[in-house]
């Protein structure tokens, strides 16, 4: 199971000139309320919003990678939900 760096997802933004999620949304065509809910760890992204994000953020596959598929460790499941 995997899950969003989300800290790296918002550092990627602003490295990017995104400082509002309405700015990547405009950008990258993703809805602003999804960036929200992914940035604040509550979705993952599907297939075609990963791709969007991906090229909006101008990232290489290992930097994305890093970002969207951080691995859950099994202490991580533990204090969810």
């Amino acid at each position: 199971m995997y899950k969003v760096d989300t800290k790296a997802f918002r550092i990627r933004m602003i490295e990017c000139g995104y400082t509002t999620f309405e700015k990547l949304a405009e950008a990258s065509g993703v809805n602003r309320n999804t960036i929200s809910d992914i940035a604040n760890g509550k979705s993952y992204p599907s297939g075609a919003v990963l791709q969007k994000l991906t090229w909006a953020l101008n990232l290489e596959p290992e930097q994305a990678g890093r970002i969207f598929l951080c691995p859950v460790l099994a202490s991580d499941e533990s204090t969810e939900g």
